[in-house]
């Protein structure tokens, strides 16, 4: 597996974004795990918090502030971003 794909722990979006991109990847965008816990329908949010009691909050959100989820494309066909990625 090439090296460079090998988990890292994330300093920040932006220096992640960055290393995509100094790779060669065209568009690269990415989200710390916090926002995507708080873009989850709050039904699941109250359940997964139901399973394991959460007494402290700001505890899980500098956990999930400091992992991010990035994703890359190349686009060679110049689809855009938009016209490839599921609504």
């Amino acid at each position: 597996m090439n090296d460079y794909f090998r988990f890292k722990w994330c300093v920040c979006k932006e220096l992640e974004k960055e290393r995509f991109l100094s790779a060669g990847w065209k568009s690269v965008n990415a989200l710390d795990m916090m926002t995507v816990y708080s873009m989850l329908p709050q039904e699941d949010v109250a359940r997964i918090e139901r399973l394991e009691f959460l007494d402290e909050k700001e505890l899980l959100q500098q956990l999930l502030q400091h992992y991010c989820i990035c994703w890359a494309v190349k686009d060679k066909l110049n689809l855009g971003e938009a016209s490839i990625l599921p609504n």
